[in-house]
């Protein structure tokens, strides 16, 4: 697949190589090789809630008032009071709680205390809970070689300036993502009630510091093989116009926010029942992404909200919305 990407006027050290295997603020080189023979790449995802320890700093973004807060709540310190906490799900997938997932901020690493790439940031004020769970898995800002965001909401990027600056690695999104990273409010169309009632907790539409990537995809497909991973970037658009998606050799997909399941913002329970997002902006780009995803040989769908789903969760799920949306002659 095409990986060209238009970089950042930012200097370093010294030139890049590959796509771009020297970039940021304090560049250091990366190698440009796949996983060793016989490892495959780990996932390893930690999350919070709205309301919760992520906001300590700037306060929560909804009122005690808000039914959907206050349920989360109950719901994620009883059940699950350290929200980095890693279970295992295989000996090289490390999944988050089920209980925990609004914090969206995944890794994908070779093994620990190896090089890893970040795939979203969660909410603003997350970097030290990124810290923290790297330092679980064995690993540092130093092991970091690229910062990725599948999309620019308050929940996916809301921390991504500040993890650029402590990391100094890399940042890419996709060059339709930009006005989102930059602090344009975002297009929110409600996929449901549940989309109604979160839009007027205000919570999705806070602002959070702009963010300019290092690395901006122009085209549909990246090669993650710069960053030390046999793995692509594709242009996943519906959620937004610039979402991005995933896909590693072996079949696995972190998707974003393409799809999501549970109940609720996912994580509560019936997390393997496919289901749309609060909001969505194209649902059916949304299908044409999850077919052009199902097509190359996706079979495990790693989430912002809920999941992992099967491909064929993902395949009745994009069907449902293709009938639901494809306008009737």
């Amino acid at each position: 697949m095409p990986s060209r990407a238009r970089v950042s006027s930012r200097k370093c050290s010294s030139p890049p190589a590959n796509n771009v295997a020297q970039l940021g603020r304090a560049c250091r080189p990366i190698a440009a090789t796949s996983p060793p023979q016989g490892k495959r790449p780990s996932l390893g995802q930690s999350t919070d809630g709205f309301g919760a320890a992520s906001y300590a700093a700037s306060g929560p973004p909804v009122t005690k008032k808000c039914p959907i807060a206050a349920l989360w709540r109950r719901c994620h310190h009883r059940s699950h009071p350290d929200p980095i906490r890693d279970t295992r799900h295989d000996p090289n997938i490390c999944r988050h709680h089920p209980h925990a997932a609004l914090w969206h901020a995944q890794c994908l690493s070779d093994q620990p205390g190896d090089r890893a790439i970040l795939v979203d940031t969660g909410l603003p004020n997350s970097e030290r809970k990124i810290e923290k769970a790297l330092t679980a898995r064995g690993m540092d800002w130093s092991n970091l070689t690229l910062i990725l965001l599948t999309h620019a909401h308050i929940d996916h990027a809301g921390s991504a300036a500040r993890v650029q600056m402590r990391s100094a690695v890399p940042l890419l999104a996709h060059h339709e993502e930009l006005p989102y990273c930059q602090g344009q409010p975002p297009l929110l169309k409600p996929t449901g009630p549940f989309g109604r009632v979160f839009y007027r907790t205000g919570a999705i539409q806070r602002p959070f510091e702009a963010v300019t990537p290092d690395v901006i995809m122009t085209t549909d497909g990246f090669d993650l093989s710069g960053f030390g991973f046999a793995a692509q970037v594709l242009h996943t658009p519906g959620h937004t116009p610039g979402s991005v998606s995933v896909v590693l050799q072996d079949g696995r997909v972190i998707a974003g926010d393409l799809a999501a399941s549970g109940i609720l913002l996912g994580g509560i329970a019936c997390r393997a029942r496919p289901k749309s997002p609060p909001f969505e902006e194209e649902p059916l780009r949304v299908v044409a992404s999850l077919q052009r995803l199902l097509s190359l040989g996706g079979r495990e769908f790693f989430l912002g909200h809920g999941g992992p789903l099967s491909a064929k969760a993902v395949q009745r799920h994009s069907e449902a919305l293709r009938q639901r949306f494809t306008p009737r002659v």
